[in-house]
C-alpha cells in the first residue's frame, strides 16, 4: 500500500501516525482474540490495557525492535504479520512468567516423564 505504515517507517525511521495505528490495531486483535489475560490492574483488554502492553513490549525489546521489524518486511501486510507474531510471542513469554504459567510447564514436564501419557494432536475441521 503506497503511503502506508511501512513506507512511513522507511521514510522517517520511526513510527508515525499510520504505523502507530497499525501497531495498536494489531495489538487489540492479538490481545482480544488469543485468550491472554489483560495486564495487571486491568479487568479487560481496553485500549489503555493494549497501549500498556505495547509500551511494555517495545520497552523490553529495545530501540531496534521497530528497525528489525522494518528490515524483515516489505509492505504493510508483512509488517502487520510481523507485529502480530511479535505481540503474540511477547504475550506467551509474559504468560510463562506468571505462577500459573510456571505451574503449567511443571505439570507438562511431569506428564511427559510419566509412562502412559503422550502428547496428542487434535485435528479440527478447517485446519489445526
Amino acid at each position: 500500500m503506497a503511503g502506508g505504515a511501512h513506507e512511513e517507517l522507511a521514510q522517517y525511521g520511526q513510527l508515525g501516525d499510520l504505523g502507530l495505528e497499525l501497531l495498536r490495531r494489531v495489538g487489540r486483535q492479538v490481545a482480544r482474540s488469543q485468550g491472554f489475560p489483560p495486564p495487571e490492574g486491568h479487568a479487560a483488554w481496553t485500549d489503555e490495557a493494549v497501549d500498556e502492553l505495547l509500551f511494555e513490549m517495545i520497552s523490553r525489546k529495545g530501540e531496534n525492535f521497530l528497525l528489525n521489524c522494518f528490515l524483515k518486511t516489505v509492505d504493510d501486510a508483512s509488517l502487520q504479520k510481523m507485529f502480530f507474531t511479535s505481540i503474540r510471542n511477547f504475550l506467551i513469554d509474559e504468560a510463562k512468567r506468571t505462577e500459573r504459567g510456571k505451574l503449567r510447564r511443571q505439570f507438562a514436564r511431569a506428564l511427559a516423564r510419566t509412562a502412559g501419557f503422550a502428547r496428542c494432536l487434535v485435528l479440527r475441521l478447517g485446519g489445526p
